[in-house]
């Protein structure tokens, strides 16, 4: 009888002893299975801002399994959305299974940025002109980085070297379009303004012509007069002292055809080259100034 106890308790310790005997679920103290608990935030389809995202996260409970869009996932997680996806979740235990889906629509992307430039981009030396931009679907707007209007125009004055402007477009998506364009300026050679601007300008004669242009009679200069420079600059008219170690200011100065003024007095521009300028005004007689050109001293 003793053997036959003895051989029993052998049997069950090895029966309860096997690798292969599964785990039992997870139970309440009765003994019953718990249940699966899942959710899935945001729980209904969510429609989000184009370049924009949106976490979804997941807290499953009493399952065996996880799986999001079928990838083999922890029982708590979450991932980030940002373009238009169904996430779908699956968790199972034993034979049961439940399965949660939501859908992430994002708007529609925003259309890509235009610009329109127009304007004169050839221009003479020391000219204006105006550069006017349009642009669409454009929430910034930057020429050479800073920040102008969505539409406008834009003058540059005397410009004295061609000028680069680089607009650039950006809309709600951070999109870009950037549009180049390069005003060109003449050789100072071509223009009124180049001529008259250019390096330094000595007195070489003073002469006067009765109305009938015969000359009347001439003035012998002086070593100061002759030594004397004088320059046209945009801003004002500057001219050298005797001895040419200082500048003064002469006042403004502006042209109008071949009319030049020098602060109330009008003159015109009889002669300009590369080398000359002949000034003459006419009163009783006409007075003619002559200079030359000295492009350094």
């Amino acid at each position: 009888m003793k053997k036959i106890i003895f051989f029993s308790l052998c049997i069950l310790l090895f029966v309860g002893c096997r690798e292969d005997e599964p785990l039992l679920p997870p139970s309440d103290n009765s003994g019953k299975s718990l249940p699966m608990n899942v959710s899935l935030t945001p729980s209904t389809t969510t429609t989000i801002q184009y370049g924009s995202s949106i976490k979804v996260s997941w807290n499953v409970t009493n399952a065996d399994t996880v799986r999001v869009n079928g990838k083999s996932v922890s029982l708590q997680g979450s991932v980030d959305v940002i373009k238009d996806t169904i996430i779908t979740l699956t968790a199972k235990k034993g034979t049961e299974v439940v399965t949660k889906a939501v859908s992430i629509l994002t708007t529609t992307a925003p259309l890509q940025p235009t610009i329109t430039v127009t304007g004169n981009t050839n221009i003479v030396y020391a000219d204006n002109t105006t550069i006017s931009w349009a642009t669409t679907n454009a929430t910034t707007v930057k020429v050479n980085d800073s920040i102008i209007a969505t539409s406008g125009s834009l003058t540059l004055n005397q410009l004295v070297a061609n000028k680069t402007l680089v607009f650039t477009v950006t809309n709600a998506a951070n999109g870009t379009t950037t549009k180049t364009i390069t005003v060109n300026v003449g050789d100072w050679k071509t223009s009124t303004l180049g001529l008259l601007t250019q390096g330094y300008w000595q007195l070489s004669s003073l002469k006067y012509y009765d109305l009938n242009d015969d000359l009347s009679s001439s003035d012998v200069l002086t070593p100061e007069q002759t030594y004397r420079l004088f320059q046209y600059k945009l801003n004002g008219m500057e001219s050298v002292t005797y001895d040419r170690t200082s500048w003064y200011t002469g006042g403004h100065w502006s042209v109008s055809g071949n009319i030049i003024t020098e602060g109330s007095s009008g003159r015109t521009i009889y002669k300009l080259d590369e080398n000359t300028l002949v000034l003459r005004e006419t009163t009783t007689n006409i007075y003619e100034i002559t200079y030359t050109r000295i492009l350094s001293y």
